[in-house]
């Protein structure tokens, strides 16, 4: 969930939440009081240590520019199968829509296999329909780590806010959060409310000093989700990033009959359109447009068949109507076909190549899970998936057997003298009989143990069983070097300690310190960096724009006599889209985005850190420019012009529909614009 700052490049609107459909219910069923007709509240743990996955990177350009190392434990553990120890699934990823890298909304499915013959199928287990429905998460949002696999986070704390379940975000009640009825909330100096980081996510819920029964949740970087109204399940309508970017949920939501009859009526819900204000956006089609009569007939409502990635700035659209759009319906997609006669799906992706080929296992005349899956066309690539019951009667995959061998997992959750599942234990044992295994608590998805295949141990302290907030706290290697981390209560770091062998007779050493404000007025700046240190005692300071939270200055440390500077300008800009009627309009929200960026060759910043103390001719500037105020416009990047000496040398790009760059020219001075 970062903010990247980049030259030649807007500011990344960053991507704080990830949806996923694992919830508390099977195929979005819930009840009015959001429970599930045959929920086990044990299934809560098992989904709520996955919830730090998400957030591995520390918010904010000024931390990635900052931080020294990574003391961060490894919060997504996953073998060469995709198996995520963490929650005991393999993970499978389709995606479904995607666009250039200049753009950020992203679609995808993320399969979780698993088939286990010795459970008793029931409804609304019983077509082939529910079943993919239930195993299969749409996932139209999603935040990429380094490798650019989508994380996925779930659960619920008190009455904290995640995203959850497929194709929206569910968030808690407008009410402080608690935590195993301790209030963790500091009130700011303005009179407005923060409390404190839900576990290692930095997600934190805020309340306006001038609303004081209202509940805003913001991810560390200042995103904002937006509660929509008068729906039981909290569901987020919109997502607001930093820069002003805002997602819209298009959703249709329907009331159907529970079965057991004595169980409130249940809502359904299923995402019709994503619309990003730049003017990209995903339609979603299901297999069936009926509305079922109960929750057990709901597989075709909510089973995906097509999804097209578009562009508003080329295609007229109106999302409000909930119902296909033909102009986008003709557009390349991603499909689902379904054999209902052999039990399988093929996910197709836009361009018609590759995809997965899903197999779902029968038994006594009903489907049950995922049983195996294989790329099309690629042959020996077949992965057959088995699944068993922990502890608490909750699934996990325990083998995975491709081409290579068979891959083994166990799993043992602990539970305390209250039946509370606080631990849990791990293992993973490859062909050739290699194991791995994790340890730590289940709440937050903490990782307090880690041996790799040669019985070499990691440890990370944490806040403790009871502790809160559960955060990473160190990291110790095999050979008991050890880093300690000191964090405030929105889980940024406020040091880093190397700890040397307790032998080894040498003194901690500081190598990492932050400052960062104490009250958090402004979400969008309070969890960046006022100042770092590294090591050597060398500082460089960050001041950012308010509105925004993008980086104004960056200031290093002296170096003969200098402190160099990097100075960030932006403005803000409008896209231009096609409306419901076919007419090039300008959005309705504007962009920040980033417009120039200068630094001194040889010399200081002036007094106003606005430009060089030795004048104009000692400034490097680089101009940003992001096409015309007329449509189309997505607000790509596509003209960079850098003036060295007054030699202005301008590099051009070009995008497709989807935002994907397909053209760019070398630098070259003298070029008055681009095309």
């Amino acid at each position: 969930m970062n903010i990247h700052m980049q030259f030649g490049s807007r500011i990344q609107a960053p991507r704080a939440f990830d949806l996923t459909a694992s919830g508390k219910c099977p195929s979005n069923v819930v009840s009015d009081n959001g429970c599930c007709p045959r929920a086990d509240k044990a299934s809560f743990w098992l989904h709520a240590f996955i919830l730090a996955c998400c957030l591995v990177g520390l918010f904010g350009p000024a931390r990635l520019m900052a931080q020294s190392t990574d003391p961060t434990p490894p919060r997504r553990v996953t073998d060469g199968r995709g198996y995520d120890l963490l929650s005991g699934q393999a993970i499978v990823h389709a995606p479904l829509a995607t666009f250039g890298k200049e753009t950020s909304l992203y679609a995808s499915l993320e399969v979780r296999p698993g088939n286990n013959p010795s459970w008793t199928p029931q409804p609304p287990y019983e077509d082939l329909y529910t079943v993919v429905a239930n195993y299969v998460t749409l996932k139209p949002q999603a935040f990429s780590n380094v490798s650019g696999e989508p994380y996925d986070f779930l659960g619920e704390v008190g009455n904290a806010t995640f995203p959850h379940m497929s194709g929206y975000f569910l968030a808690g009640p407008p009410n402080k959060i608690t935590f195993d009825g301790k209030l963790v909330i500091h009130q700011n100096a303005d009179g407005s409310y923060y409390g404190k980081s839900i576990g290692t996510t930095g997600i934190v819920a805020f309340t306006p000093a001038n609303k004081p029964n209202e509940q805003d949740v913001y991810a560390s970087d200042g995103t904002l989700g937006v509660n929509q109204p008068d729906f039981p399940y909290y569901n987020f309508s919109q997502v607001v990033y930093p820069n002003g970017e805002i997602w819209y949920f298009y959703r249709q939501t329907i009331s159907v009959t529970c079965t057991p009859p004595d169980v409130p009526p249940c809502h359904l819900t299923r995402l019709r359109s994503i619309v990003s204000s730049r003017g990209y956006a995903v339609q979603f089609l299901y297999v069936s447009d009926a509305q079922p009569a109960s929750n057990t007939q709901t597989g075709g409502w909510l089973s995906l068949r097509k999804v097209t990635p578009y562009n508003k700035a080329f295609v007229a659209c109106d999302e409000s109507l909930m119902q296909e759009c033909v102009n986008v319906s003709a557009l390349p997609s991603a499909t689902l076909q379904y054999d209902t006669t052999a039990g399988t799906v093929t996910i197709t992706p836009p361009s018609g190549k590759g995809g997965i080929q899903l197999t779902v296992a029968s038994m006594n005349g009903h489907w049950t899970g995922i049983s195996s899956v294989q790329k099309v066309g690629v042959p020996n690539s077949q992965a057959s998936y088995h699944a068993a019951s922990d502890d608490l009667g909750n699934w996990y995959v325990d083998s995975i057997t491709d081409q290579s061998g068979t891959w083994n997992y166990s799993r043992i959750i602990f539970t305390d003298e209250e039946g509370h599942p606080p631990t849990y234990n791990a293992t993973s044992t490859n062909p050739q009989g290699q194991t791995v295994s994790i340890g730590g608590y289940t709440g937050y998805g903490d990782v307090t143990g880690f041996n790799d295949e040669l019985n070499r141990s990691w440890g990370y302290p944490d806040g403790g069983m009871y502790g809160y907030p559960y955060m990473d706290l160190g990291r110790y290697d095999p050979e008991n070097n050890g880093t300690s981390i000191v964090r405030d209560d929105r889980n940024n770091v406020l040091a880093e300690v190397l700890n040397p062998k307790p032998s080894s007779g040498l003194p901690p050493i500081t190598i990492y310190s932050a400052v960062y404000p104490v009250d958090c007025t402004n979400p969008k700046t309070c969890n960046h960096p006022a100042s770092v240190k590294d090591g050597n005692g060398n500082e460089t300071d960050y001041t950012y724009a308010p509105e925004h939270g993008g980086v104004l200055t960056e200031t290093g440390p002296v170096v003969s006599g200098v402190r160099p500077q990097k100075r960030y300008t932006y403005a803000q800009r409008y896209p231009w889209v096609l409306n419901a009627s076919g007419t090039y309009v300008r959005a309705a929200n504007p962009i920040w985005v980033l417009t120039q960026t200068s630094f001194c060759k040889v010399g200081n910043p002036n007094s106003t850190n606005t430009g060089c103390a030795n004048g104009s001719t000692d400034q490097v500037v680089t101009t940003y420019d992001y096409g015309p105020d007329v449509g189309p416009n997505n607000l790509n990047l596509r003209g960079t012009v850098v003036d060295v000496g007054g030699l202005n040398l301008r590099t051009c790009a070009s995008y497709d529909a989807l935002g994907n760059k397909i053209s760019e020219t070398k630098p070259r001075a003298g070029l008055a614009t681009c095309p």
